[in-house]
């Protein structure tokens, strides 16, 4: 057995020796830390089956983004952040389905308690959402909102030049608006399929919205359909499942009907020669015009289509008037 410690040179030994006895000492140091410290990224398990050895991955169950990766409970249960619309078990289940898919508490204002749009840093240092600060300020109050600390003149006179936007916190507001925009659409997707409710009576749609899905995505199905080339709407998808009630909540929570520069979803585009009218509210009309539901049905469907309606021509003042806006900028 060797004894010593790198480097240190026996007594009554050449150097040839002690040369050689350090080389041996370092080699077996290096073959411990190896042995002890060198572990591979992705673990394995053997497994003896009929004499054969099967090497099984073991993923670790440990991760710190909620938003983007599901906990042990979601690959167990089958039930949380994927297609399926099984019904929670227990209260619990539902709590931490919602928690999952909730934004993170810095993408929320902490005075409109809504996650940023527009989102600007202060003089404090937090993250407010712009019209939300100013009008702080313009109301005459003299402390900040987070830490109550008391700001300057300067740092509190209502203006924009008070705050600079926050980029950073903007990118990861959006890129969680489409991530549960996306799940969204593929929960919409499976009850446009099914032409049923969904087992969970629409729960985790429910949760989706409320966690501030973005609305506005369109999902473009089969392109080999009469239809697939026509982006579909979450709203859009449920309408066509023939769930007026989650439509409708949809439409509550802001889901647009017509699109800008899209003359295949905007009803408009609807001509006497047309066999189809691919929007919303052709999707509705389909329905009302259909002789499987009933008369009380059909008046409900009516009362929706008057809101779809209203809400087209609002969206489409509200896109003149924005171009206008524009052009005058432009002119300026």
């Amino acid at each position: 057995m060797l004894h010593g410690r790198p480097g240190q040179v026996p007594r009554n030994s050449s150097r040839t020796q002690s040369w050689s006895w350090n080389q041996k000492i370092l080699q077996r140091n290096i073959h411990l830390n190896s042995t002890l410290f060198s572990f591979p990224k992705t673990f394995f398990r053997e497994t003896n089956h009929k004499n054969m050895t099967e090497r099984t991955p073991l993923t670790s169950s440990l991760h710190t983004d909620k938003t983007l990766k599901p906990t042990s409970l979601d690959r167990n249960n089958n039930a949380f952040l994927n297609d399926d619309d099984a019904p929670f078990q227990t209260e619990e289940e539902e709590d931490e389905y919602i928690r999952l898919v909730s934004p993170d508490k810095c993408l929320i204002c902490p005075i409109t308690q809504e996650i940023f749009t527009d989102p600007v840093v202060a003089a404090d240092g937090h993250t407010y959402e712009r019209s939300a600060i100013l009008r702080w300020f313009q109301l005459g109050r003299s402390r900040s909102p987070v830490t109550n600390a008391l700001l300057k003149m300067d740092e509190r006179d209502g203006s924009s030049d008070t705050v600079r936007s926050n980029l950073a916190v903007l990118g990861l507001a959006n890129r969680h608006k489409e991530i549960r925009g996306r799940d969204l659409l593929g929960k919409c997707r499976s009850v446009q399929i099914k032409r049923a409710p969904p087992r969970d009576a629409g729960a985790r749609i429910r949760a989706l919205v409320d966690a501030a899905a973005d609305l506005t995505l369109r999902d473009y199905g089969n392109a080999g359909s009469v239809d697939g080339n026509v982006g579909k709407t979450a709203m859009w998808l449920l309408i066509e499942g023939m769930q007026l009630e989650l439509a409708r909540e949809l439409f509550y929570a802001g889901a647009v009907v017509s699109f800008p520069n899209d003359q295949a979803a905007d009803s408009v585009s609807y001509t006497k020669n047309s066999k189809k009218n691919p929007s919303c509210i052709g999707a509705v009309e389909k329905i009302i015009s259909s002789v499987s539901i009933t008369l009380k049905e059909k008046m409900e469907w009516k009362k929706f289509l008057e809101s779809l309606r209203n809400r087209e021509d609002d969206e489409k003042l509200a896109r003149k008037e924005k171009e206008r806006t524009r052009e005058e900028a432009n002119e300026a």
